[in-house]
């Protein structure tokens, strides 16, 4: 572990009962005598002579809150450094922002020459303490780098692009280096509260993998309850783009950049993030905030662990090979769809009114199964075809629900046990693994259930295409409805939420939690995902030939999943499980980290963590 500290600015920062009323101050800027001041939220210089009538005599207006950092030169190494512009050998002051270039921005610095040193220093100090009272300005850093990821340039960013700017803006940092696996993880745990509790905010210079290992490390913290799990959930997390992929960044930022990632920090932008929660039967739990792959994705990210030495390019060797092998898996899913549909497809963008919306950051939920252990239970298949009985359960009007229906009682437990019927056995089995003659298209779950107390009533299995339930939330860690598939946890659901079951072969599945941009995505997988609505798109590529997947792979790059396609189904879900059919089927690739197993469930944590950053700005 390397920390690498550096000194801050020199410039004071002045209260605001030590702020100097100053006039309007005579400078020089590009050359002409020109006059300073600041006018409610911005810095305007304008010229001292007079203009031409219906001219504006404003040389320059730079707002407040784009101003990134102020800086001065005393006369003497004004007049050693080579400065264009200048009238006379006086001191400078730079007043450093920025310019947008599409997504990008470019670092600009407004150099403004006074006639003495004192007013240079009172201007400095004044535009200084106005950046100081913005509330979300960061102070001080925690910077962790991955120096192997990628095309391993880590470092050089840090030293050329990210510690200058963080430099001329007067933030202060701690940087780390990880040397291994899960190291961000861990210098996070380990870090004292005190130490903690004094950053303003952690920066990950690297790929989408060190993100992962961040939040997981915050994530952690927050379970710790009390402090930790208060400055947890505020504390706000950036990644500048070093790696492979850099998904994240893209998704945030709108473009691929370490100086648009780093002036975001400095702004001190700020925005909420769903986080994809995936766990397997076996109790392993991954976090996402980009996507989850299954098929020819995981194919891919599987065979490119065997050709790391190759750096990113392997990324295009493995998956011309996957594409040649393209192979189709069987899987049977079952998904919860959103109470309400958003009204449009807008694009996440600034200011975007959908992530606007207050969340509970739902630091509960996951505070409670931090710890990634889940007690597996038993299939459908098992619980239909166990000896467990139904036992009667009475309603509200007091009339018992065995009066009503055959097929009533309660699961896991009761007063009274018995042997199940052949039909009830039956009828269970065939309502929860319905399987279409082809293999392909959709089977719902068909049913109509409710949870009373401790049990489930199960009533009128017929051959509907969804299910309802009220009074029962699955996403409780208490009901354990991780891992795999059980009758209880993937059917009890809140009052008007709908599960699906659907059953096929796959070339390809993802589930998508942000737009997911990327060099080889422009306009993100799911263009009209959002960084933070608590909706999941799960896209189901069917089996296809490899014509199709190539046109599939195609409409990727150029603007997003065209569901246009017959065989590409897209749905908009908060909560989802997958079961794999096929013996030694494929891998999960979820963002850049493999994980294996027969079961997987995933749900959506509404706005869970707070990044650096405003969204594209469209």
């Amino acid at each position: 572990m390397e920390i690498l500290p550096f000194p801050g600015c020199s410039c004071r920062l002045l209260r605001s009962d030590e702020r100097p009323s100053l006039p309007n101050s005579e400078c020089h800027y590009g050359g002409k005598r020109s006059r300073i001041e600041v006018d409610g939220d911005s810095v305007n210089i304008s010229s001292a002579t007079a203009c031409p009538r219906g001219r504006s005599n404003s040389a320059l207006q730079v707002l407040i809150r784009e101003v990134t950092g102020v800086s001065m030169r005393s006369a003497l190494q004004s007049s050693a450094a080579s400065t264009c512009c200048r009238h006379h050998d006086g001191p400078l002051m730079f007043i450093h922002t920025f310019r947008r270039k599409k997504f990008d921005w470019v670092p600009v610095d407004h150099p403004i020459e006074f006639m003495d040193e004192v007013s240079a220093r009172q201007w400095t100090d004044l535009i200084q303490s106005l950046l100081y009272d913005l509330p979300e300005r960061p102070l001080h850093l925690f910077v962790v780098i991955n120096p192997f990821g990628g095309r391993q340039k880590a470092d050089s960013v840090w030293q050329d692009v990210v510690k200058p700017i963080f430099e001329r803006a007067n933030i202060t940092s701690d940087a780390f280096r990880t040397g291994y696996r899960d190291h961000a993880v861990e210098l996070l745990q380990q870090m004292p509260l005190e130490q903690f509790q004094g950053y303003s905010g952690i920066v990950a210079i690297g790929g989408d993998g060190l993100f992962q290992e961040c939040l997981r490390g915050l994530l952690a913290l927050r379970s710790r309850g009390g402090a930790w799990q208060r400055k947890a959930a505020a504390i706000r997390i950036a990644q500048v783009p070093a790696g492979s992929t850099d998904a994240v960044a893209c998704t945030i930022n709108g473009c691929r950049s370490a100086v648009t990632a780093a002036l975001h920090v400095v702004l001190g932008d700020r925005a909420k993030l769903d986080v994809l929660e995936v766990r397997t039967q076996e109790g392993q739990c991954r976090y996402a905030c980009s996507t989850a792959s299954y098929g020819f994705i995981g194919d891919v990210l599987g065979a490119s662990e065997r050709l790391r030495w190759m750096g990113p390019a392997r990324y295009d060797i493995s998956g011309m090979m996957t594409f040649v092998n393209l192979r189709s898996y069987a899987v049977r899913l079952w998904y919860k769809s959103p109470v309400e549909p958003h009204p449009s497809r807008s694009v996440c963008c600034s200011d975007c009114p959908l992530c606007s919306e207050p969340t509970s950051n739902a630091f509960d939920a996951v505070d409670a199964s931090i710890s990634g252990v889940c007690v597996p239970r038993p299939s459908v298949a098992a619980v239909a075809k166990d000896s467990t009985v139904f036992t009667a359960a009475t309603n509200s009007d007091g009339v018992s629900e065995d009066d009503r229906h055959p097929m009533v009682g309660t699961i896991d437990g009761g007063p009274q046990r018995g042997p199940l019927s052949e039909h009830q056995s039956s009828q269970c089995h065939r309502a929860f693994h319905m399987r279409g003659a082809s293999g392909f298209g959709e089977q719902m779950i068909s049913g109509s259930l409710r949870h009373h107390h401790d049990g489930l009533l199960i009533r009128k299995f017929e051959k509907e295409q969804e299910i309802r339930s009220h009074d029962c939330n699955p996403m409780s860690a208490s009901d354990s409805w991780f891992g795999n598939v059980h009758l209880k946890d993937s059917v009890c659901v809140g009052e008007g939420e709908h599960w699906h079951c659907w059953e096929g072969e796959v070339s390809s599945l993802m589930i998508v939690v942000t737009p997911t941009r990327s060099d080889k995505s422009k306009h993100g997988i799911v263009p009209h995902a959002h960084l933070s609505d608590g909706r999941l798109h799960l896209v189901i590529v069917r089996r296809c030939t490899r014509w199709q997947f190539l046109r599939f792979l195609l409409s990727l790059a150029q603007g997003g999943v065209d569901e246009s396609f017959s065989f590409v189904d897209v749905k908009e879900v908060v909560a989802w499980r997958c079961e794999e059919l096929t013996p030694q089927g494929s891998v999960w690739n979820v963002d850049g980290e493999l994980m294996r197993s027969q079961y997987m469930s995933a749900r959506c944590h509404h706005g869970l963590i707070n990044v650096f950053g405003r969204g594209p700005e469209l």
